[in-house]
């Protein structure tokens, strides 16, 4: 799937991808799988997953950020 990061807290370590301009998901950190740091409006696939608690938003697990030519996000 893919989705673009919407909002992210690095001191908290977790944020929000919006999929399909309308779905809202949270990822943590321990769920994102590059070096490269998240930043708001990096495009980026993942895995979806269920929550950890009823009434939370879906999770998005092994996140990574989609690369373009010439490495610019």
């Amino acid at each position: 799937m893919e989705g673009k990061i919407q909002k992210f807290q690095v001191l908290k370590g977790y944020g929000f991808l919006l999929q399909d301009f309308r779905t809202r998901l949270f990822f943590h950190v321990n769920d994102w799988k590059s070096d490269i740091q998240p930043r708001v409006g990096m495009v980026v696939t993942f895995d979806l997953a269920a929550p950890n608690k009823p009434g939370q938003f879906n999770r998005a697990v092994n996140v990574v950020p989609v690369h373009v030519a010439g490495g610019a996000q």
